[in-house]
């Protein structure tokens, strides 16, 4: 598997970085996976619902690396509720990946479990009893939905997997703690999605001033900006130099609380759901001072009249392993 790996509430491991299939059908999910098995991916995620479609394929690839099947960490995720049992679906995927056990086993959406929540999640640890499945899991639970299920579970989810990004992380935070408090570990994904948006978020701008400050890519920010919250991110990319820089973020390690991760949550404190009207009256500038920040202006920028200003931390540590060249 990756060099790095998080521990989940179950014994199990987990890489701390995981590539996804969404929206990519049949020989060029083949390619895609090729491309990221050689960039030293081992995680990799995909669901029964209809942005997937392409289980099958999947296992395909994983069996043309050659690689043993303990090199890789699978996830899969039980969409169609109207046509199958959680059981039906994990021996399901099981068949179409050609696989014998899982990695990790989701439940797609609360509504799923169609208002029983308590009851849908017992069949889903008679999946890790029955041992198809190693580890078990949500995805998309809001706090009310994972309070639920917490108040009868016999087993923790391992996972709750959800969008998470610089764009929605103070009403995201409430998730993040409940989660901590029970050892479930957060998968993030759409974290690179702030990237591409047509209309981008201040948050945007503040990312690139830093990734130009260091020497590395936006996205290469936000991926560390994911791990120093502990989270696990899932991206995708086809094109292979992009996954590479993926997985070279993957070893770098910044430090949280006086590093520049500390930035960018502070750059969103005011402009999260990007309101004009309720902005009226607030100073225009997003002021990212960090405890024991120098004085130095990195580069202001302006975007749709909101003034960007990013200090330069007075001391960040990076520590990187060795061969590494950022």
């Amino acid at each position: 598997m990756s060099s790095t790996e998080y521990q989940l509430n179950d014994g199990n491991s987990i890489p701390s970085i995981g590539f996804g299939s969404a929206y990519t059908p049949g020989a060029e999910l083949i390619r895609r996976v090729a491309l990221a098995i050689k960039a030293g991916f081992r995680y990799f995620d995909t669901a029964q619902g209809k942005a997937y479609a392409n289980e099958p394929e999947l296992g395909e690839a994983l069996r043309e690396s050659k690689l043993p099947r303990s090199e890789f960490f699978v996830s899969t995720k039980w969409s169609n509720h109207l046509v199958t049992t959680p059981l039906e679906a994990c021996r399901s995927s099981l068949e179409a990946m050609r696989l014998d056990h899982l990695d990790l086993f989701l439940i797609h959406q609360p509504r799923n479990c169609q208002d029983d929540i308590a009851g849908t999640w017992r069949k889903m640890e008679e999946i890790k009893e029955m041992g198809l499945a190693r580890s078990i899991g949500v995805s998309n639970f809001k706090v009310d939905d994972l309070k639920t299920l917490l108040k009868s579970c016999r087993i923790n989810p391992a996972v709750n997997q959800i969008y998470l990004s610089p764009n929605n992380i103070v009403s995201t935070q409430p998730m993040l703690d409940l989660a901590a408090e029970h050892d479930i570990r957060i998968e993030s994904y759409w974290t690179l999605r702030c990237l591409t948006d047509e209309n981008p978020q201040p948050v945007v701008a503040v990312v690139k001033d830093i990734a130009a400050g260091r020497g590395c890519t936006p996205d290469q920010i936000l991926l560390a900006w994911g791990r120093a919250k502990k989270v696990l991110v899932l991206t995708s990319s086809s094109n292979a130099e992009r996954i590479e820089g993926y997985m070279y973020n993957a070893e770098m390690k910044l430090l949280v609380e006086e590093g520049l991760m500390g930035w960018i949550p502070r750059s969103l404190l005011v402009y999260e759901f990007g309101d004009v009207g309720k902005r009226q009256g607030i100073r225009q500038e997003v002021n990212t001072d960090l405890p024991n920040a120098a004085s130095s202006i990195v580069t202001p920028t302006t975007q749709a009249g909101v003034t960007h200003v990013a200090r330069e931390p007075a001391h960040v540590d990076h520590v990187v392993d060795e061969g590494s060249n950022l």
